[in-house]
């Protein structure tokens, strides 16, 4: 993870919790109390989104997919279109709890190495390979909304991933070609920072940026989702 990740949430969260609290609040048990407490505020929503997913890669799982061999480049190409939606249960004008499938699209990667692959290359001959890189996944998280105005409001989010990656990769030698597909799967973490728009009573729209690690690698995700509430605000 960048070391200006964790700091910058760690720290939207506290702004989005400092503010939540009366400035008259008693004990901390006590706002703990209410800001976990259901208010009138309270409803189902669905949201979907689509956006840009941009691979941030160390390429570790394709030095996986090459048994470590020895890499002397590796590219990606542009953002990646990406789907996703959630429900939530809003819990209060403050916390909500959410859980949804996201798809982070496919990547093509370019990479040249030498090494053995697959028992396919012999060993210190010189090979290139392009791959796609897939991965997809259940979320499961909180939200902490802050309002800034009647209509716009601030949020921040942490949760968990479930995530699916899929490697699609054909190599290349002087004397050979051949493919491999690795699938592997595991539990991983994501977060973000965005605003919303209230539209009217059951609609409104929003914009942010969201993190997805998986797989040794991860995802910045710039997203537009569109969200409808269930009770009326």
């Amino acid at each position: 993870m960048n070391p200006y990740v964790k700091p910058l949430i760690a720290f939207i969260f506290t702004q989005l919790w400092i503010g939540s609290q009366s400035a008259h609040a008693g004990a901390l048990w006590v706002k703990t109390a209410r800001f976990l407490s259901p208010d009138s505020t309270q409803t189902t929503y669905i949201a979907g989104a689509i956006g840009g997913a941009q691979l941030e890669t160390e390429c570790n799982a394709i030095d996986a997919l090459t048994n470590n061999s020895y890499r002397t480049g590796c590219d990606h190409n542009d953002p990646s279109v990406t789907g996703r939606i959630n429900i939530g249960y809003q819990i209060n004008k403050h916390l909500a709890i959410e859980a949804g499938y996201i798809d982070l699209g496919s990547s093509d990667l370019e990479f040249r190495g030498r090494s053995n692959v697959d028992n396919r290359i012999p060993a210190g001959q010189v090979f290139e390979s392009t791959s796609l890189f897939q991965i997809r996944g259940y979320t499961l998280g909180a939200r902490f909304s802050r309002p800034l105005s009647s209509k716009l409001k601030i949020y921040g989010k942490i949760g968990g991933f479930l995530w699916h990656s899929r490697y699609d990769a054909t190599f290349q030698t002087p004397t050979d070609q051949f493919s491999i597909t690795r699938l592997e799967s595991g539990p991983d973490t994501t977060g973000g920072i965005g605003l919303r728009l209230k539209l009217s009573s059951h609609w409104s729209i929003g914009m942010g940026w969201e993190y997805y690690a998986a797989d040794g690698e991860h995802m910045d995700l710039y997203l537009i989702d569109l969200i409808w509430r269930h009770k009326p605000s």
